[in-house]
């Protein structure tokens, strides 16, 4: 849905989005909006939270990284967004 949104090419493999800490507000706290920002997206997520470092984990290990989940809204700013394929 987002490569026909962005007019961009259809990846041919998943693209995985990451949001590190310094990058989410708790509830109740205010959502600081980029000034110049016109094409702002928000979508609800299912948040996954990573417990523990974790490096090429075999399958099977998978959920003993994960400390648990959470649902978070993704807020973009489409009009800053850069996106980069390899």
């Amino acid at each position: 849905d987002h490569a026909i949104e962005l007019s961009n090419a259809i990846p041919k493999k998943p693209l995985i989005f990451v949001k590190t800490t310094n990058s989410y507000v708790i509830e109740g706290e205010p959502i600081i909006i980029p000034d110049g920002c016109k094409n702002l997206h928000e979508e609800v997520e299912l948040g996954v939270i990573i417990g523990k470092f974790a490096k090429r984990i075999k399958r099977e290990n998978i959920f003993d990284y994960i400390a648990g989940y959470t649902v978070a809204l993704d807020m973009t700013a489409r009009d800053f967004q850069v996106c980069i394929f390899f």
